[in-house]
């Protein structure tokens, strides 16, 4: 089943479930991926739809940040949940000791004088794990080798 079929699929077992918390992260992300493909001009393959929830789990990332440091624990329970939601579309990220290791490989096949350039090598790094792993994981993993 397709990504977008899936999330349909999700909207109306919510609708029927009556489950007004899912189907607010439902209604959410589909205005999202309505807006990216009306932006594009044309409908969006998996890799667009993979982009656009990833981009809306950041976003209730740095707010569930944001909560946590104003106190707001209500408020960052919900967006908690919303990313577990919204998680379930999206393929398993790499772990940290995973990303480290991919890193070490990248960084180990560039010449010796690109090794140093930590714009060159976060380009490549970024080029070749598009979509495995979170930016500042992969971010982190290259600082710490160069």
């Amino acid at each position: 089943m397709k990504l977008q079929e899936r999330i349909e699929a999700d909207f109306i077992k919510a609708l029927k479930e009556k489950n007004k918390s899912k189907l607010n992260v439902l209604r959410g992300l589909r205005s999202s991926l309505k807006n990216k493909e009306i932006d594009l001009g044309q409908s969006l393959n998996e890799q667009e739809i993979v982009s656009v929830i990833r981009s809306e789990i950041k976003k209730r990332r740095e707010a569930i940040e944001s909560y946590t440091q104003a106190g707001r624990d209500d408020l960052r329970e919900i967006d908690e949940y919303e990313n577990v939601v919204l998680e379930n579309f999206v393929p398993a990220q790499l772990s940290v000791e995973q990303v480290e290791v991919k890193v070490r490989e990248i960084v180990d096949s560039l010449a010796e004088d690109e090794k140093g350039n930590f714009g060159q090598v976060m380009g490549r790094v970024m080029k070749e794990m598009s979509g495995q792993a979170d930016g500042q994981v992969i971010q982190v993993a290259v600082k710490k080798l160069i």
